[in-house]
This record gives C-alpha cells, structure tokens and sequence, in this order.
C-alpha cells in the first residue's frame, strides 16, 4: 500500500478558494490515475467542494482543530502541524513494508509514477528512502515547462512532494521520535535518512511535476511572482523526449 500525507491550507488563508479545490482535486486524480493500491489521508481544516465525489476508501479527510493562522508568518507552522496529523493517522492503519510520502496539495505524480517507483525498490532491495533529484516544475500561469535534471539542480531541494519512505518496525515504535518526525524541511530529508541509519537512493526519473505560479502556492507566500517566474526561465525545458514524457504523463488542469 503506498501511503500519501497532504496538508491542506484552510479556507481562511486562501485568495481563491474555488482554485485552492481544483488544484487539491487535480493531486487527488493524478495519483488515482497511476493506477495502484493507495490511501490519501488530507488533513485540513475545511473540506474541499468536491470531498463528497471522492472515494471514501481511498481518499480521508481529517479535520484539525487548532487555530486557523491570522497571517503569513504561522502559514508553515499550520502546514507542519497537519502533515504531523496526517503522518500520525498513516501509522495508526499502515504496516510495515508500505510506502509513504508527503505530498503538497497542489502537485501531481506522473501517470506511470508507481510503476517507476516500485521498479527502483525491486531493483534494490535493500533501500528504504529515495529522494526525487528530477523533477519537473510546470508554470500554470504562463504554461512554461522547467525541468531539475538532478545534475545542475536537485528537484528534492525545491519541492515538498519529493521523497518516498518505505516503512520499517522501528517507525511504528517510535512514531512521535522517530525518523518520519523529523521530515520537516525537504531540502533535509536525505540528511535525515543518513541520521538515522537509513539507505537512501537519488532517483533521477521525473515522476512529480512541482505546480507554481497559480497564486496559491506556499511558494508565492514567500517570494515575488517575477522570482519564480525567473526561477522557471532558468530551467526551461528544451530536450523533445523529456517534454514528451511530461505530455504523457501529467494532466494539466
């Protein structure tokens, strides 16, 4: 079973809500459209429009009760405190063997993404953890394609949805210390492996595409438009097979 933990911003904090639920929406349909055993546990303070559309068995919402933030600087704080809600409800039905991964509202998995995922753990056994150095990242506003080869540019380092965990014994003893505790800041999260004892492998497939400039973004909440805009433009995307796999892959909205 591969487990995926999505923190949800609250109603309160967003310029549009309508889009902040299609976004939510288009994750949620990406990864039922790879097409494999999976559970999505959403933590949130307010249920998205479409939640009634969703399959109940696949798809569960757990509603916060602490405070909603008032401004931009508890935004992250409200973030992490719902992916730990999440995580801890993953490890209450998980077992171990399964898969988990944190995964941003507003970004999507390719179609073929646990066909990849699990070829790389057949392939090596012994792993536990692999971080995404490849990744896409898709500029909704002005519908530009950037690419991290994982040489130039690490993907894992710019996007939150961008590290798969296979669960081992260990994480369901020590759950509020252990290991998952402490994939906090993702540009860390292969440090943490190491920390605590973990195999860790780069993965250089592009398999998540990383949403921007759709003005709901945690991203925009820290910087300018013309920063992520620039950030794009430095890694437009120009190889025909890599653009190809993208247009195979990911439905955009």
């Amino acid at each position: 079973m591969f487990y995926f933990a999505i923190p949800f911003r609250a109603k309160a904090t967003s310029k549009s809500w309508r889009d902040v639920c299609q976004l939510l929406r288009g994750t949620i349909n990406s990864i039922s459209e790879a097409g494999a055993d999976y559970k999505i546990i959403i933590a949130c303070h307010d249920k998205p429009d479409f939640c009634d559309e969703v399959d109940s068995s696949r798809v569960e919402f757990i509603q916060v009760q602490h405070q909603v933030p008032v401004d931009k600087s508890g935004y992250m704080a409200d973030k992490t405190s719902k992916k730990n809600v999440a995580r801890k409800r993953i490890l209450g039905v998980a077992r171990p063997g399964d898969f988990f991964m944190f995964m941003d509202a507003d970004d999507l998995v390719s179609k073929d993404f646990f066909e990849k995922i699990e070829a790389v753990y057949h392939r090596n056994p012994d792993a536990d953890d692999l971080a995404l150095y490849a990744g896409y990242v898709y500029d909704v506003g002005r519908k530009k394609l950037a690419y991290l080869d994982g040489e130039k540019k690490f993907f894992y380092r710019n996007c939150g949805s961008c590290f798969i965990s296979r669960l081992r014994d260990i994480d369901f003893i020590n759950e509020d210390k252990g290991f998952l505790c402490s994939l906090v800041d993702h540009t860390k999260f292969p440090e943490s492996s190491l920390f605590y004892s973990r195999s860790v492998m780069a993965v250089k497939i592009p398999v998540v595409s990383y949403l921007v400039n759709h003005g709901s973004n945690d991203a925009s909440e820290r910087v300018s438009s013309s920063h992520i805009e620039s950030f794009v433009d430095s890694f437009l995307c120009h190889e025909d097979n890599v653009i190809k796999r993208f247009n195979s892959n990911f439905s955009i909205f």
